[in-house]
């Protein structure tokens, strides 16, 4: 049988490439990624000043969602350490281009002004996501409410900005991925409760998907609603109990086997079960430090690895990486090794069995192996 050497070659080099790419076990690697600039904007800036905006994971692609900021004098665009931009992350080739930008002038530094393409194609102004932002498989969509974004305002700004921030506070926001759209929606939960009564910074926005709805819950986990995806509507929920937690600061993950919603903040944790409404206090993944300022207190990072039906988080070091085994109700220490990590956002790609840590423009990959597996 005759042999094409060069495509051996090219095959075997592929599978080369793709093996590299591919973290040690319990090994910590950074992983780039490769950030490309938005097409048409020769003058356009990185802004990374921005970090609080969390990160989603698009299952249909494995790809990370990231918001971030672009500055472009040409086009306009000067969100300050706002974010006015959703990247792509394509775990594959490792690189990261520009989704959507929006269509506002302004930021943290500047008064907002639409954008003459905000006319045909209306978008979220710029702002502080928080952990209030989701994606949905089945409508293969990210939403978005809430968040800080008030630095903008002016009391005199033009009519018709003034009136697109007011609709925009009042909305719930869906980006169809397929397209690259937005959607604006006129149901939000301020429809229920004001800025006194629910801060729009740090909110926490959830998919259930066997609920088939979008959950809610405020700053300090006081205020709860659910978003009926078929009817657009959101509704006010009372929760059996309060969080055991405050929820400010913390960021959270989706356990899928048992429908709960998993918070984190530093050592401590807790779940959110939607469909009972009642919240429940997991044990601390380690002692809590007693200097309030020890960084340990405020770490973020956690996601559930279905895989292996665990609870993964970081630390600044790779000696600081935990599981939690919800079924053995227990913490243990992975004997992980890698360089300094960071205070960022983790997400779990099923298709590599590999956990993502990122943060702005600096990221990291981790393949998780349980002690003891042959």
């Amino acid at each position: 049988m005759r042999v094409n050497h060069v495509s051996l070659a090219v095959v075997l080099a592929w599978g080369f490439l793709s093996h590299a790419q591919e973290p040690a076990l319990n090994t910590w690697t950074v992983a780039g990624p490769d950030f490309k600039p938005a097409d048409g904007l020769p003058d356009q800036q990185w802004l990374t000043g921005d970090g609080f905006s969390d990160n989603v994971y698009r299952t249909k692609t494995g790809s990370i969602l990231i918001r971030t900021g672009i500055g472009s004098k040409a086009a306009g665009y000067a969100p300050g350490f706002y974010t006015n931009t959703t990247v792509e992350w394509d775990l594959k080739t490792n690189q990261a281009r520009p989704l959507e930008i929006s269509n506002w002038d302004g930021g943290s530094y500047s008064p907002g002004k639409l954008l003459p393409a905000f006319k045909e194609h209306p978008t979220p102004m710029p702002r502080h996501t928080y952990d209030g932002i989701c994606y949905v498989e089945e409508e293969d969509a990210m939403y978005l409410m809430l968040g800080a974004h008030g630095r903008m305002f002016r009391k005199d700004l033009d009519e018709a900005t003034q009136a697109a921030y007011q609709e925009d506070v009042h909305s719930t926001w869906k980006l169809s991925l397929a397209d690259r759209r937005w959607t604006r929606i006129p149901e939000s939960v301020r429809k229920f409760w004001n800025e006194s009564a629910c801060s729009p910074y740090e909110s926490h926005l959830q998919h259930w998907p066997e609920g088939r709805r979008l959950l809610f819950l405020s700053d300090r986990g006081t205020r709860a609603a659910e978003f009926d995806l078929k009817t657009q509507k959101w509704a006010m929920v009372t929760t059996k109990n309060p969080p055991p937690m405050s929820l400010y600061n913390a960021r959270s993950t989706w356990d899928g086997k048992r429908q709960r919603w998993i918070f984190r903040l530093g050592p401590a944790l807790c779940a959110y079960d939607p469909r009972d409404r009642a919240f429940l206090a997991l044990p601390l993944a380690y002692p809590a430090p007693e200097d309030k300022k020890d960084v340990r207190n405020t770490m973020k990072g956690i996601a559930y690895l279905p895989k292996h039906d665990v609870y993964l988080i970081n630390g600044l070091t790779a000696d600081d990486t935990f599981v939690y085994a919800p079924e053995k109700d227990a913490w243990s220490k992975v004997p992980a090794s890698g360089p300094k990590l960071v205070n960022g956002y983790l997400q779990y790609d099923s298709h590599s069995d590999q956990v993502i840590l990122s943060y702005q423009q600096t990221a990291y990959r981790f393949r998780y192996e349980p002690a003891g597996r042959p």
